[in-house]
């Protein structure tokens, strides 16, 4: 994974996993290198318009234009699974075993990823908004309130979570 592959150029933003690493050129495409045991370095073919990337322990995520999410690699926990009609992605993450998608219509949440757990922070003017996770974006019935007090920080709400297992995405809901 140290070795950078020859003639690599153009590069915008990198990603790094457990054991591979990501490119993103300049063009919307991607190059990766390191381990291959699950596939996480290999690219989907005709991999295109990706804007931002995330790499997991043994997964890779690539956000696209369009507000898509391509994922690729270990799926031993649904963290390559992307479900039905997620769209309207403005970030992603991705850490250990976990994949995070933040969705245009969740305002100002902020999701960081580290190792076995994830970050959730918000301004203070969204305190009216309930904090609400699912494993399954296409059943709108499946989100859940995150039942962990946000601890307040200056102008800020965080709520730290432990993921392990399935893919969970978060949202804030009036």
């Amino acid at each position: 994974q140290s070795t950078v592959p020859g003639g690599l150029t153009g590069v915008v933003a990198l990603a790094a996993g457990g054991s591979h690493n990501l490119a993103l050129k300049a063009d919307g495409t991607v190059v990766a290198w390191g381990a291959d045991w699950a596939g996480q370095r290999t690219v989907p073919a005709g991999l295109t318009g990706v804007i931002a990337l995330a790499a997991g322990w043994s997964h890779s995520l690539a956000l696209k234009a369009d507000g898509t999410v391509v994922a690729w690699g270990n799926n031993d926990y649904g963290q390559s699974t992307i479900p039905t009609g997620l769209n309207g992605v403005i970030g992603i993450a991705a850490g250990g075993l976990t994949s995070l998608a933040l969705v245009a219509d969740s305002p100002a949440l902020v999701v960081q990823a580290r190792g076995d757990q994830v970050l959730l922070s918000w301004p203070l003017w969204a305190q009216g908004f309930a904090l609400q996770a699912t494993p399954n974006l296409a059943d709108e019935s499946s989100w859940t309130p995150v039942l962990t007090m946000p601890v307040v920080e200056g102008s800020q709400s965080r709520v730290t979570e432990p993921v392990i297992g399935p893919a969970k995405f978060y949202r804030l809901k009036k």
